[in-house]
């Protein structure tokens, strides 16, 4: 599918300007027309259950103090939008909306090709996942996950973590128009290679697509997958990893570990995701 319209996330957290400077990346490479989105929350909504104890003033003073901490989020993330992407010449606009932000996210994404999301840390890790997830799970959009601090290059250099997933299917189409612009691709292989969907049928695929790959195989030993995938897509000077989200479900991968959340958690690489 082609990428004509990127939707970012920018938060106002400090992984707002890696994760604009890699959406303004991919919008450059692929010509993409560029929303910038900040999502003001609404005090009123963000105030918890009160019992008759606590006063209207004092109510009224919990709404002030949000609204002000809101305010000065907006503010920082219409800086990092003034900073990451005016005049760097791609069509580019600048969107509040009020509401809460998964909710938004989740909506707004369905009529974007590509959603680019900062990679959960820090303080905001709560708030940031509910976003990544609704990225994931409500938008049925590919997700451009930015590292934490903003990449040099994008896609030169493209990875695919292939196990014959219909997750990993997803990512190598919604990707394919970055894919198709990437110098190099590398389909990398962790353990035992799928017999019905071999990285070779993977590869013949890509060639009928104008794509050019070479295959990487790797045992399983020396740690849990998702290490294992980062650590050799950096080694091998990588600057995006391709993969499919949450093949095992979420609440087994957040209790037990898994690929997707070891990537989300530690990924230092530009990941692009599909569920």
């Amino acid at each position: 599918m082609a990428i004509n319209i990127i939707l970012a996330v920018a938060d106002g957290s400090p992984n707002t300007d890696a994760t604009l400077s890699t959406a303004v990346m991919a919008a450059r490479k692929l010509d993409a027309y560029l929303t910038v989105l900040h999502v003001r929350p609404d005090p009123a909504s963000m105030v918890p259950v009160v019992g008759e104890a606590m006063s209207g003033a004092l109510v009224e003073q919990m709404i002030d103090s949000l609204a002000q901490s809101a305010d000065r989020r907006s503010d920082l993330a219409r800086a990092s939008f003034q900073r990451c992407c005016e005049g760097k010449d791609i069509k580019v606009n600048f969107d509040i909306v009020t509401g809460a932000a998964p909710d938004v996210i989740g909506i707004r994404g369905r009529l974007a090709d590509l959603v680019a999301v900062c990679r959960p840390s820090g303080d905001d890790i709560p708030t940031q996942t509910a976003v990544l997830d609704a990225a994931l799970f409500d938008t049925a959009r590919p997700v451009l996950i930015a590292p934490s601090v903003a990449p040099s290059t994008l896609c030169d250099h493209a990875v695919i973590a292939w196990n014959g997933s219909i997750e990993a299917t997803r990512a190598v189409a919604g990707g394919m128009a970055l894919l198709r612009l990437a110098k190099r691709v590398t389909l990398l292989v962790v353990g035992e290679d799928d017999r019905r969907l071999p990285a070779d049928a993977l590869r013949a695929y890509l060639d009928r697509h104008g794509v050019t790959a070479t295959i990487e195989r790797i045992t399983g030993e020396g740690g849990p997958t998702g290490k294992l995938l980062v650590e050799r897509a950096v080694s091998l000077g990588g600057d995006l990893l391709a993969m499919g989200a949450y093949g095992h479900s979420r609440v087994r991968e957040l209790i037990l570990g898994g690929a997707t959340h070891h990537v989300i958690a530690n990924g230092g690489i530009t990941v692009l995701m599909d569920h």
